[in-house]
């Protein structure tokens, strides 16, 4: 109908578009039996695989702005589940870590989510996986904008913005 190359891509994203949302649908539901959201997992995700960070990486990382941020990290940590430290180097920078309940919860919560996750895609091999794992990020790397303006020397390619290690925590 506009012509092979755009019908075929019309085909693929509407295909994207039906995949993505019946497998965030199936994450949502399963992460929700735990009291949790989806960006109250992922922050939990991410603090647990990846330790102590700066909550401006933790936004980086989610792929949200500073607002929501600091809106899911309230939420987490008046559940106990995370906290924040003061930088005392940098007074301005704020870093997220887990709590030992936070600890615990995921600790409990992610194997079961993990195996939720793996039968969420029983209907591809372990071959098909990988190779439509590849596929997208080499779609995802195509269309960063982060990609783009590491290329043209704007965004540092030693870590994100802002990224400096403190080591001094209060």
């Amino acid at each position: 109908m506009y012509g092979e190359d755009t019908d075929r891509a019309l085909e693929l994203l509407y295909a994207l578009f039906a995949c993505q949302y019946n497998v965030a649908e199936r994450a949502r539901k399963d992460i929700a039996q735990y009291g949790l959201g989806m960006s109250e997992f992922a922050m939990l995700d991410v603090l647990y695989h990846k330790g102590s960070m700066p909550l401006t990486r933790v936004a980086s990382r989610m792929h949200l702005s500073g607002g929501s941020t600091t809106y899911i990290t309230d939420r987490l940590e008046k559940r106990g589940l995370i906290r924040r430290r003061v930088c005392s180097e940098d007074g301005r920078r704020q870093y997220a870590e887990l709590t030992m309940e936070g600890r615990q919860l995921f600790q409990e919560i992610f194997p079961k989510h993990a195996d939720e996750i793996r039968k969420t895609f029983h209907a591809l091999s372990p071959n098909e996986q990988e190779e439509i794992t590849f596929l997208l990020q080499k779609l995802s790397a195509s269309l960063s904008a982060r990609v783009n303006l590491k290329d043209i020397g704007i965004l540092s390619t030693q870590g994100d913005l802002n990224d400096k290690n403190c080591d001094n925590l209060s």
